[in-house]
């Protein structure tokens, strides 16, 4: 091989190298950002704490309503569910992230339904929800060891309520199916207006740890039916605290 042979082929030898580098640097970055980045939460539990502010305290069924609500995530899955009545009244849903769709399931004593929800049926139902402006202030809070912004929510027809939010904390998608769909991150604290019912929620505690995938799965003795029929079952369970 002459030298000039030599020289073009260390030369190309070079450039076939920084190219190579430089994809590689490129791809430890975006795996780095993908799997790595801290703030994701991939695998665990997330506890809130439910109260009604507007129901009274001697409220005849109030002992009976939920008293926290917990989400278990998995990748792309997301199990939110609430339990009451010591397990007599369950409900929840679980979706993907992905394929933005979800399972709707209701469990009131013997009474099983499930229903699944299409990404269309979710939207509709998102823009029933009451109109509403989101507003992050300067103020910070600290909520079960988490920094967040304090906020408020404003109601056309409904008082102004607190809410607390953080990007310390994530779960792509998590916020898909709600009014707040462009906030990537976690909200610590915030109000639910659901069936003429008033919720707020608060973190109570998150844990990383291994989560099953039969977490995800609806039990086969849940009946499924249509999306009305189990929006009018979950709504008759609320219609006793009006």
């Amino acid at each position: 091989m002459s030298k000039k042979s030599s020289f073009r082929y260390v030369q190309w030898a070079l450039v076939v190298s920084t190219i190579l580098i430089i994809a590689g640097v490129f791809l430890i970055d975006t795996v780095k950002n993908r799997f790595f980045d801290q703030s994701i939460l991939r695998e665990g539990v997330i506890v809130y704490e439910v109260s009604y502010p507007e129901i009274s305290d001697d409220h005849l069924l109030k002992p009976f309503l939920p008293k926290r609500m917990v989400l278990t995530v998995k990748k792309n899955l997301v199990r939110f569910e609430t339990k009451a009545g010591i397990g007599l009244f369950h409900t929840g849903y679980i979706m993907d992230t992905k394929a933005q769709n979800l399972t709707g399931f209701l469990k009131l004593i013997n009474v099983k339904y499930a229903s699944a929800f299409n990404h269309d049926a979710v939207v509709s139902s998102v823009l029933e929800e009451p109109a509403m402006i989101l507003e992050l202030g300067n103020e910070t809070a600290s909520i079960a060891g988490l920094k967040c912004s304090v906020g408020k929510l404003t109601f056309k027809e409904i008082e102004d309520t607190k809410i607390c939010y953080t990007e310390d904390v994530r779960v792509p998608g998590l916020n898909w199916n709600t009014p707040y769909a462009e906030y990537p991150g976690l909200f610590l604290e915030y109000d639910i207006f659901k069936s003429g019912i008033h919720m707020h929620l608060k973190l109570k505690e998150l844990r990383k740890e291994k989560v099953s995938k039969s977490a995800f799965e609806i039990p086969e003795d849940y009946i499924y039916i249509e999306n009305d029929a189990y929006n009018q079952e979950l709504g008759k369970t609320f219609k006793a605290l009006d």
